[in-house]
């Protein structure tokens, strides 16, 4: 009953984009039971499988396609889910997996509703998050077991961070979005941006320069893998340069 009560005190825009992304939430949900995995969605979960059961990250073992190279956040956290369902059977292990992408772009909705608020205030969030909510591509993308909604989440989370000046978290975020997929870095411009419209004094240079380091501090290791392992720090990519 308090709660019912605390979601009536709401602002209107407020009460229908909670609704809304409830919605979007379900709506998530429910496809993950009627979709099968398939090509780079079975990939992604042979290889967070492989590390569910050998507790390592695979590079040159012979799992249905060329050695592996993708940024692992992604796997860990299918892997870490296949790991914990384990005790309920394969079956449920298996399709835990599946919610991954889901969950996180569940999670997404909600922090695209929170910064788009902060920016633009609550009507504008309320009909930016009917867009992101119903977007087939956004759906899509939130359902198939595809790396594209851990990084969405933790570039998001990344901009939410900053705008509450909570930088070294906000880098964190970032490395780990870099850590799910490269394409992170094209957000990178908005988030500088963001960062300086955020603190136009001196202060914006050293917290500019933390924001970098501990994002490099966090990535980096997987940059020296590949450069090791492959010959070419961002492998597959810029084979000519390396």
């Amino acid at each position: 009953m308090y709660s019912l009560k605390k979601f009536k005190d709401l602002n209107k825009y407020t009460r229908l984009s909670i609704i809304i992304i409830t919605l979007g939430i379900i709506l998530r949900l429910a496809l993950v039971y009627i979709y099968h995995s398939s090509g780079d969605a079975c990939w992604h979960l042979s290889i967070a499988r492989f590390m569910a059961d050998n507790l390592k990250i695979p590079l040159l073992e012979s799992l249905g396609r060329e050695v592996f190279w993708e940024p692992p956040v992604f796997h860990i956290i299918a892997a870490a889910f296949y790991k914990i369902f384990s005790i309920f059977g394969v079956v449920a292990a298996e399709f835990s997996m599946k919610l991954v992408s889901p969950i996180f772009g569940s999670l997404s909705l909600i922090f695209t509703f929170m910064i788009i608020d902060k920016f633009f205030g609550k009507k504008i969030a309320f009909y930016s998050i009917i867009f992101a909510t119903f977007l087939p591509i956004n759906i899509f993308y939130n359902v198939i077991s595809y790396t594209e909604s851990i990084m969405t989440f933790f570039v998001l989370l990344c901009i939410y961070l900053i705008i509450k000046n909570k930088y070294v978290l906000g880098s964190i975020a970032f490395g780990i979005s870099l850590l799910s997929k490269y394409n992170a870095i094209f957000t990178l411009p908005l988030i500088i941006y963001i960062m300086y419209k955020n603190d136009k004094s001196r202060e914006f240079f050293k917290k500019f320069f933390i924001f970098g380091g501990i994002t490099i501090l966090i990535f980096s290791p997987w940059i020296i893998r590949n450069y090791i392992a492959l010959g070419n720090p961002l492998w597959p990519f810029f084979t000519s340069v390396f």
